[in-house]
């Protein structure tokens, strides 16, 4: 008889989530193509309806938070394709050390901003 239960994958924690004091909502964006792989936890904001790397520039705009990252995906290398459908957090917890965003920017320039957008952060300690 055969097994009900098959081994998919395995969860390994990775800190971005920080509590769940607080819901956690998530949607669907369209990501541009071209951003090459990005990671789970990138800090994602909107441009002409598509979602760029916070603190990236696109036509002399710098590119602001809508959500973060729910998981790593490849955008690809070619800029001028469709985009890439993917999903971001809009609201929750998370540990600001496990954020990435374009190597210029910082967070203290967004913390405000995310905040109204009901994202909050709170570092979480390493535990072995």
């Amino acid at each position: 008889m055969g097994s009900l239960f098959k081994e998919k994958g395995e969860f390994v924690p990775d800190k971005l989530i920080a509590s769940n004091t607080l819901p956690i909502f998530a949607e669907g964006i369209l990501l541009a193509s071209g951003q090459g792989k990005l990671k789970r936890g990138t800090l994602i904001g909107k441009s002409d309806e598509k979602g760029y790397i916070t603190g990236s520039t696109l036509e002399e705009n710098v590119i602001g938070v809508t959500g973060i990252l729910t998981d790593d995906i490849d955008t690809g290398t070619e800029t001028n394709l469709e985009g890439v459908v993917s999903t971001i957090y809009l609201t929750g917890v998370f540990n600001p050390e496990a954020f990435i965003m374009d190597e210029t920017a910082s967070l203290d320039t967004y913390k405000d901003a995310m905040r109204k957008l009901g994202i909050f952060t709170k570092n979480v300690q390493e535990y072995e």
